[in-house]
């Protein structure tokens, strides 16, 4: 079997082609044909609801291609921002948020945690540059079990969000795993959650 996919004007192609089949559709008793009629009726009811379409030629070594249409995942996000950069992390990812103070703030190494009675929570600087205020705004990302803290410039609150791309970190250094739009168009970053999770060893 030969398969093939593309994706072109919002629509996702899957081809399987059967090469050098001695029988495109083989067929073992009387009743096959009926049973396979039916089954492939059904199949084609179901993809009618996904508004997509399924053809099959048993003529030419045997063809089946299914089309459906490829709708952008929408999901609800909380909009933040740090330096001149606009993010949007995922509801189900949002623990908390709180406001401390700079000097509140432990270092160890290159890491960065905040010390909150009976948790250590590491927090990463999107902004780049935490000691700039007094003040700090928090985000707290869950992650599975785990817990931490994004330092952030400003809450925006949640909206539905269409995501566009997704891709894992290309080096460790990224905190950043693809891009997302607002209703308006504007474009927004998607905060690489689990691979940063990983980096500080959380997972």
């Amino acid at each position: 079997m030969v398969f093939k996919a593309e994706r072109t004007e919002g629509v996702l192609s899957i081809t399987v082609t059967v090469e050098n089949a001695p029988q495109a559709y083989p067929r073992s008793g009387p009743n096959d044909s009926f049973m396979a009629l039916a089954s492939f009726k059904e199949i084609e009811e179901a993809i009618k609801k996904l508004q997509g379409w399924l053809c099959f030629d048993g003529t030419e070594g045997g063809l089946v291609k299914l089309n459906i249409p490829v709708f952008p995942q929408e999901i609800r996000g909380l909009i933040f921002k740090a330096g001149e950069q606009l993010y949007a992390l995922p509801a189900r990812n949002f623990n908390h948020n709180l406001t401390i103070n700079k000097r509140e703030i432990q270092k160890s190494g290159s890491m960065l945690f905040l010390l909150r009675y009976p948790e250590v929570i590491p927090l990463i600087d999107m902004e780049g540059d935490y000691s700039s205020s007094e003040e700090l705004l928090v985000i707290i990302v869950a992650c599975g079990r785990a817990k931490y803290g994004l330092l952030v410039k400003e809450l925006m609150g949640y909206e539905e969000i269409i995501i566009l791309r997704q891709e894992k970190p290309r080096d460790e250094t990224r905190l950043v795993s693809g891009t997302a739009l607002r209703r308006d168009g504007t474009v927004l970053i998607l905060p690489a959650v689990y691979e940063i999770a990983q980096q500080i060893n959380m997972l």
